[in-house]
């Protein structure tokens, strides 16, 4: 909706946009993609990570910032374990787990780090469309332990709140591949709030031990509810037997809140990761308050346990599409469509 504003006593309309630019923050390479309504902020040398998401009409992040946030280029993190290099390095935001989510494990000859590869890489990026009625950037990656490519189209509409992110996974060996993947969006405050809720046509949640429960409700406790900052809580557990994939957080005090929509054929689970103040050593020491919800391709060590990944054979590509969106105005989502639509009251 395009927003009024006064001058000189008559009411005009102000115009719609989006464009695209490149930019620098504290020395790293910025790929920014953006309409009236939503600006993201990607870098691409830094593992490609999605550093922000701003909802302009509330002239907020929906995004969380870590407490030690993003380091500069010419300050390198003290490394303290090579296949944990993520939590050195995390800035908090949306990074992307590729070709592996959860610990460390072995396959194929090589270690795997955690959280996988493509966070820790550069990532080549263009601008395809920089005005107009949409803004269109192309991002792609490498893996060098897995022959593995993963490529992004970025998309903000003009008019629109709605962040699209078209990836496709392409095995460039003639041999076959399993493999995980999965998003890790990290929303803070002023959206993460306590009571602030999750919305998600789940079946049931498992707990952090994969033990079947209820969702939302489990044992007397609502599951979809987040805590307060400093409450000194912290826990993992996962959302399986999805109708749909889409799920809302939703701050109704603020009646703010970001939704997603993606594959669910794709990703069939969704991580929840929430912390108030439980973790009180290296990296966090107390000070975080976040609550990351992922939609993933399998649940932690599926590896190990021989349970579901995906699957390439030679030469063979996948291909999805996430849609982030930025609301205001609802306290509940009864849905959200695959276009980032979302329903509700």
């Amino acid at each position: 909706m395009a927003r009024k504003t006064k001058s000189t006593g008559k009411v005009r309309q102000a115009k719609s946009y989006a464009r695209a630019s490149f930019g620098t923050l504290k020395g790293w390479k910025t790929l920014v993609v953006e309409s009236d309504k939503l600006s993201v902020t990607v870098l691409p040398e830094y593992g490609g990570w999605i550093l922000s998401c701003f909802y302009k009409p509330r002239n907020v992040e929906l995004l969380q910032s870590s407490p030690r946030g993003l380091l500069a280029k010419d300050d390198p993190p003290v490394v303290s374990d090579p296949l944990f290099a993520y939590r050195d390095r995390s800035p908090g935001g949306w990074p992307e787990l590729f070709p592996h989510g959860s610990g460390p494990t072995e396959a194929y000859g090589a270690k795997l780090p955690f959280h996988g590869e493509v966070v820790n890489r550069q990532w080549r990026a263009e601008i395809a469309s920089a005005r107009g009625g949409e803004a269109v950037a192309k991002m792609s990656v490498d893996c060098h332990l897995m022959p593995l490519r993963l490529e992004r189209t970025l998309r903000v509409a003009a008019g629109s709140a709605s962040f699209v992110l078209e990836e496709t996974a392409t095995n460039c060996s003639k041999l076959p591949f399993d493999f995980m993947w999965g998003h890790h969006p990290i929303f803070g405050k002023p959206l993460l709030a306590p009571g602030a809720k999750i919305f998600a046509p789940a079946g049931r949640s498992l707990t952090g031990d994969y033990v079947p429960a209820g969702w939302p409700l489990h044992e007397g406790k609502d599951l979809s509810l987040c805590p307060a900052e400093g409450s000194g809580s912290g826990e993992m557990f996962y959302l399986d037997d999805l109708r749909d994939g889409w799920y809302a957080l939703v701050n109704s005090e603020e009646k703010l809140g970001a939704a997603m929509a993606w594959d669910r054929e794709v990703f069939p689970y969704v991580w929840i990761w929430r912390e108030a103040g439980f973790a009180k050593s290296y990296p966090y020491f107390g000070r975080a308050y976040a609550v990351a919800i992922e939609p993933f391709s399998s649940l932690p060590g599926a590896r190990e346990r021989g349970e579901r990944l995906l699957h390439l054979e030679g030469g063979e590509s996948l291909s999805t599409k996430l849609v982030l969106t930025g609301f205001h105005g609802l306290t509940e989502v009864t849905g959200v469509t695959k276009d980032g639509a979302v329903r509700g009251r």
